[in-house]
């Protein structure tokens, strides 16, 4: 699909950088508007217009979509606190898809102080692989395969990808389950490929943090580690890995933890202790000792009364109780983290310690199969990301001999309900929306597509059974 944008000239906000190698375009406040037109021939039934975020995004925008020729008003993209390589979409009827093409569209920030910038090329080699993040209609009709095959596809690609840090992690582990889980050599190539794009010149790392501020050869924080985990998977000892090292001698404090800041977060279960477990088995040094301390911390501080919360703050209070994706970091780092050390003296209140989390998530199951944005509120709306996220913990314990499941259907009815929301092409929707926007965004019924949640998925459909 050869696509064609029009847009003012540009330059990011000072200190924040487009991903390196991709292009982007902006739509900014005022009068002027940005064009895109496609060299698509004739449409047949309803499509799907879809733009990707190219910069980190504080606010709440929106994009009104009008007809090039006629100005007739075809949609609005409702974008609110996205994160980079987030693609969002509005859905157009077969007319209006025709008119589209036939006119071209254009794009007008209505609401929003800072400009909306998409991307609008993928680096050079990887365009056939990035088709979900440039702009494009998908045509329904067009498609061939179930929504099942194009996940896989999209998992094993480019369009894939997410920032650096604990996003791009779910992607990692997703594409190297499913790997291992059926031996297709195109999900590690994926994983290998994205950690490229991670790389400067000189191999070194060079990124974009949660804010698109450029990161070079370093950690930006604690949520920042997860990654390593991959590389370690593909790679054992590495160059790569030492920042991830370097960052933990330096970060802990005098007990041995791991902090974001002065705070203490569910996420660290999963982005410090599990990589941490995992460089155990690579490098010199008490990592298996750090890796089980970064558990019992967050056992200690962030369950009370057997409810979890994602966050500890230092004036000790505490925040997003029984959040869905805080159970589901909590578990998937007490798990894999007893996956990657082994069972052993040390690990026993652990074991306990994920048998009671396990079944304490796994009570307040929907009966659709899914988890509520906040777990203990199930009249609330869903949350796919969450939801995915713990039943690929509870499979992966239960596949480890870790915990024990008299009705695996349960995590089937998971799965089901996930696999039957996915987009015609693939692409899972239903996610909470990253929790920069507060408790009131997560609560409401805002949701969003994310490759993210993939990751969480494929991490799910690589630990069940076949």
């Amino acid at each position: 699909m050869m696509v064609q944008v029009t847009a003012a000239q540009a330059v990011p906000p000072a200190g924040k950088r487009i991903p390196a190698g991709w292009n982007a375009a902006a739509v900014g406040p005022g009068a002027a508007r940005t064009q895109i037109a496609w060299d698509l021939g004739r449409v047949s039934g309803r499509a799907r217009l879809r733009l990707s975020a190219a910069v980190d995004i504080r606010e709440e925008k929106l994009i009104e979509v009008r007809l090039g020729d006629s100005g007739e008003r075809i949609g609005c993209f409702d974008i609110r606190f996205a994160n980079v390589f987030q693609p969002h979409e509005i859905r157009l009827t077969e007319k209006q898809a025709q008119a589209a093409v036939q006119e071209g569209i254009e794009l007008q920030l209505v609401q929003g102080k800072e400009p909306f910038w998409f991307l609008t090329e993928a680096p050079r080699g990887l365009e056939t692989e990035a088709d979900l993040l440039l702009p494009h209609l998908l045509c329904e009709e067009r498609l061939e395969g179930s929504p099942l095959q194009h996940f896989y596809k999209t998992m094993a690609s480019v369009s894939s990808i997410q920032p650096f840090g604990w996003m791009e992690g779910c992607v990692l582990d997703g594409l190297l389950d499913l790997h291992e889980a059926c031996q297709e050599e195109a999900f590690r190539s994926a994983a290998a490929t994205h950690i490229r794009l991670f790389q400067g010149e000189d191999g070194r790392l060079s990124y974009e943090n949660p804010r698109s501020e450029p990161v070079e050869h370093t950690v930006y924080g604690m949520e920042g580690t997860l990654p390593f985990a991959g590389m370690m998977r593909l790679w054992g000892q590495h160059p790569l890995i030492e920042p991830a090292l370097d960052f933990w001698r330096e970060s802990q404090d005098q007990r041995g933890h791991i902090l974001d800041g002065g705070m203490l977060s569910a996420e660290g279960s999963y982005t410090v202790a599990y990589p941490m477990a995992l460089a155990a088995r690579f490098y010199e040094g008490n990592w298996r000792t750090l890796a089980l301390k970064q558990l019992k911390v967050r056992a200690e501080r962030l369950v009370v009364d057997g409810q979890l919360y994602l966050r500890l703050h230092e004036d000790d209070s505490r925040s997003f109780k029984n959040w869905a994706r805080a159970h589901a970091w909590y578990l998937l780092g007490l798990v894999r983290t007893l996956d990657a050390l082994g069972h052993g003296e040390d690990t026993a209140e652990h074991e306990r310690e994920l048998e009671r989390a396990l079944k304490a998530a796994l009570a307040w199951q929907r009966a659709d199969g899914l988890w509520s944005v906040f777990i203990d509120q199930p009249a609330g709306r869903a949350d796919t990301s969450g939801s995915a996220g713990i039943a690929a913990a509870a499979a992966l314990a239960v596949r480890g001999g870790w915990f024990s499941m008299n009705d695996l259907q349960r995590l089937f009815r998971t799965r089901d309900a996930l696999v039957g929301s996915l987009t015609p092409d693939g692409i899972l929707p239903g996610v909470a929306q990253g929790n920069k926007g507060g408790v009131e965004l997560q609560q409401g019924d805002y949701r969003v597509m994310s490759q993210m949640g993939m990751g969480l998925l494929g991490q799910l459909l690589a630990a069940l059974p076949e």
